[in-house]
């Protein structure tokens, strides 16, 4: 909107600099009727009372608070694992972990025995630099007669912050 009130401003400028006498008589007829001058006085102070609730809404900027940043990132992992996509799941793990498991280790220690179909994040409780994350999964998983079997059930987690990012934290497994 701010770009649409420049953008106005700046045609509104050459249309005078341009018809010169032309564009002072154009303006001159439409100021004679006062309710279009009113109705003009209205949009002008409309249009800029936009522009600043616009530029008002550019620069304040909406903090995310830890619980909301890491509830988005643990879901987006388990995103990644319902979709089957270990690298991208791989990519929430801490450094640390990355620096000394390999995504072939990451991938095989995630198995094949269950199949992810499904999971939400329904908790996060931060303290200080550890967070405890509660989740609820659901997963197949093959019984002992081979049938497929669907599992669902609640899940905790820990992520750690390190380096002003969370990460999800594999040390314990």
């Amino acid at each position: 909107m701010a770009v649409w009130c420049a953008a106005f401003a700046v045609v509104y400028l050459q249309l005078t600099l341009l018809m010169g006498e032309k564009w002072v008589m154009l303006k001159l007829a439409l100021w004679s009727e006062r309710s279009v001058v009113l109705s003009l006085l209205q949009r002008c102070v409309l249009g800029l009372a936009a522009c600043v609730v616009v530029a008002a809404c550019a620069t304040t900027s909406v903090q995310q608070t830890d619980e909301e940043r890491i509830a988005a990132r643990a879901q987006q992992r388990w995103d990644a694992l319902v979709d089957g996509a270990a690298e991208r799941a791989y990519e929430f793990e801490t450094p640390a972990y990355r620096e000394t498991h390999s995504l072939k280790l990451f991938r095989s220690r995630l198995g094949s025995a269950v199949s992810f179909i499904g999971a939400e994040v329904k908790e996060v409780v931060v303290d200080g630099d550890v967070a405890d994350v509660r989740i609820f999964m659901a997963y197949h998983t093959l019984g002992a007669d081979g049938s497929l079997i669907r599992v669902d059930r609640p899940v905790r987690e820990s992520w750690v912050r390190a380096g002003g990012e969370w990460w999800h934290s594999s040390s314990s497994r």
